[in-house]
C-alpha cells in the first residue's frame, strides 16, 4: 500500500476509490465501489509495513476468514482476501451508520429502548458466534456498526478463537479493550463465551448510564478494577432503574467467570421480551 492514504477515484484491485471510512493502528477501511455493478462496499487494507510482521499478517488473514464464514444479520459479511501491490485487503458489506462508540462520545447515555435494542442485537450475533464455537474476545463499542434505524453489526473478528481447544494467553501479553476486559482475559486465562458476556454487560452499563463500569486513565490501574473492584449496580447508578435489568447486569459483571451469566441467547430473549411488552421480566432463577 502507497505510505499516503488512496484518493478519491484511485483504486483497489478491480475496486475504485470513494473515500476513507476510517483508520487505525494496522488498517484503513474505505468505500470503495465495484465498476462492474456499482454496488458500494467497504474494503479493509492492511497497512503495507506490518505485512513483514508475521503476526499481524496472520491476525488480518485469521479476521478475513473468520468474518467470511459468519453469515449473520447483525455480523458484518466479508468476502474473500486479496492481495494487492505490497498488501492486502478484504471486501465487506458497507454498513451506511457509525461505530457505537463515536455515537457514545456524540451522545452519552442512550434512551433506555434504544440501548436494549442494540443489547438485544449484539446478543443475537454472539449467540449464533458461540454456537459456531468461536469467542469474539473483543466486544466494545468500537466493534459495533450501528445504522440510521439502529440496526446493528458485529466487526473485527481480529481476535477471535475457537473456544474450548484454545491457548492461554501468554503471560503479559493482553489484547482487547481494558473498558471492557474480562477478568480472566487479564489474567491470561483461557476465553470462553462467558469472556464475551463480561465485555457485553461492560457495554450494556455504559449504553444505559453513559459511563463504563469502570474508567481511569491508567490502563494498570484499569485491569486491577477489573480484577478486584465491584461495580455499582444500576439501581445505585440511575433513579427508577428496574431490578431485574440491574440483576441482569449484574451477573454478566461477574468476576468468577463460573458464576457469570452464560447465555447470549438467554440476554437476546428477555430482552425481546421487553422491547416487544414493555416490561421487564423475573429473570430465571438460577442464573
Amino acid at each position: 500500500m502507497p505510505a499516503k492514504l488512496l484518493e478519491r477515484g484511485g483504486t483497489l484491485g478491480r475496486y475504485t476509490v470513494e473515500c476513507v471510512l476510517g483508520k487505525g493502528g494496522m488498517s484503513v477501511v474505505y468505500k470503495v465501489r465495484d465498476p462492474r455493478t456499482m454496488m458500494p462496499y467497504a474494503a479493509k487494507v492492511m497497512n503495507a509495513d506490518l505485512m513483514r510482521e508475521r503476526d499481524f499478517v496472520r491476525r488480518f488473514r485469521h479476521e478475513a476468514k473468520t468474518a467470511r464464514a459468519l453469515k449473520h444479520m447483525n455480523i458484518v459479511h466479508a468476502f474473500a482476501l486479496k492481495r494487492w501491490e505490497d498488501t492486502c485487503f478484504y471486501i465487506m458489506e458497507l454498513v451506511e451508520g457509525g461505530p457505537l462508540d463515536e455515537l457514545l462520545k456524540a451522545r452519552g447515555a442512550y434512551e433506555l429502548k434504544r440501548a436494549l435494542v442494540i443489547v438485544r442485537d449484539v446478543a443475537a450475533a454472539l449467540d449464533y458466534v458461540h454456537s459456531k464455537n468461536y469467542v469474539h474476545r473483543d466486544i466494545k463499542p468500537a466493534n459495533v456498526l450501528v445504522r440510521s434505524d439502529d440496526h446493528v453489526k458485529l466487526i473485527d473478528f481480529g481476535l477471535s478463537q475457537k473456544w474450548g481447544t484454545v491457548k492461554r494467553t501468554r503471560s503479559g501479553h493482553v489484547m482487547g479493550s481494558a473498558k471492557y476486559m474480562a477478568p480472566e482475559l487479564i489474567q491470561g486465562s483461557h476465553a470462553h463465551p462467558e469472556t464475551d458476556m463480561y465485555a457485553l454487560g461492560a457495554m450494556a452499563y455504559e449504553l444505559v448510564t453513559g459511563k463504563p463500569p469502570f474508567d481511569a486513565d491508567n490502563g494498570a490501574v484499569l485491569m486491577d478494577m477489573h480484577l478486584y473492584m465491584k461495580h455499582r449496580p444500576l439501581v445505585d447508578v440511575m433513579k427508577g432503574a428496574d431490578p431485574n435489568l440491574s440483576r441482569l447486569i449484574d451477573k454478566m459483571l461477574v468476576k468468577d467467570s463460573s458464576q457469570r451469566l452464560r447465555s447470549a441467547r438467554l440476554v437476546h430473549g428477555w430482552l425481546d421480551f421487553y422491547l416487544a411488552n414493555g416490561w421487564f421480566a423475573d429473570l430465571p432463577k438460577g442464573i
